[in-house]
Order: structure tokens, then C-alpha cells, then sequence
């Protein structure tokens, strides 16, 4: 059976494969916005335009929690990569806010930014800077925590 195969092809069955951005597309959905809107637009145009593979594989983690995409439709599984509008404190000033992601719901909470360069700038420091997930960390969130405590007084 194995025969049938190049070498590349069950590794992809098996582990997924790096990034597909049609796929992506084509398995999100919206809630509270549309692929019509700009800041849907600009993102992405910034995941086609500005993204190298090595920041796919990031951006991966950030939203998902893991470096590989599914290798297809079939084998995504139930549960979308979501995008919805940023729902935090300064939404009213997006481009000064973050995005926001859950992992274990492949969500991306986006702000609307005004321009390409300002998302494509707070994304790439997101997904560089905010790996919560990996247990290596956890003393970094402590002192991040601090800080925004300190800011709070």
C-alpha cells in the first residue's frame, strides 16, 4: 500500500501540513463581521503578502496552538478557524489593541485596524511575543501580569 505513495505524502496525512492559505480561507468563518469588511480585507492581504513561512507557522500557534494546518477539507475536522471583530478594552482605538486569540477555538479576535503596516505589525509582535500556550512561559506571563497590574494602579 505504502507503494502508492511518495515519501511526502503519508507524512502529510500524518501530520498536516504547513500552511495552505486558500485552505485557511476557505475553512473560516465570521462572526460579527465579514470577508467583506476592510480589516478582514487587510488581514488577509497581510497572510498572502507579508507572511513568510516561518511566521505561518507561528501565526498557527498563536491561533491554534499547533505549527501544522490539516492537509484538507476532509481532514479538518468540526471546528473552523474562526475570526471575529476585538470585543476588549480599547476597542474604540484598534490601532493601539492587540489581536486576541483562544487556541482551543482556533479564534482570532481581530481590532480593526486602519492600514495594512499597523496589523501587520501588532500581528507579527502577537505571534513573536505572546506564546501563552507553551509551558516555557509561564515566568514571562508572571512578569507581563505584573506589568499590567502596575499599570492598573
Amino acid at each position: 500500500m505504502l507503494s502508492l505513495f511518495t515519501w511526502q505524502e503519508p507524512e502529510r496525512l500524518v501530520v498536516g501540513s504547513t500552511f495552505d492559505l486558500d485552505l485557511l480561507m476557505d475553512m473560516t468563518q465570521y462572526e460579527g463581521c465579514s470577508k467583506d469588511d476592510a480589516h478582514i480585507k487587510l488581514f488577509w492581504e497581510m497572510m498572502r503578502t507579508r507572511f513568510t513561512e516561518r511566521e505561518y507557522t507561528l501565526f498557527l500557534s498563536f491561533v491554534w496552538g499547533r505549527s501544522r494546518m490539516p492537509v484538507s477539507k476532509e481532514t479538518w475536522g468540526d471546528q473552523k478557524f474562526r475570526i471575529s471583530n476585538f470585543g476588549g478594552r480599547g476597542r474604540d482605538t484598534p490601532d493601539a489593541c492587540m489581536p486576541v486569540s483562544h487556541t482551543c477555538f482556533n479564534h482570532l479576535e481581530l481590532p480593526k485596524y486602519s492600514t495594512l503596516d499597523i496589523m501587520t505589525e501588532r500581528m507579527l509582535y502577537a505571534i513573536v511575543n505572546c506564546a501563552v500556550i507553551d509551558g516555557d512561559s509561564n515566568d514571562r506571563m508572571e512578569t507581563v501580569r505584573a506589568d499590567i497590574d502596575s499599570d492598573d494602579e
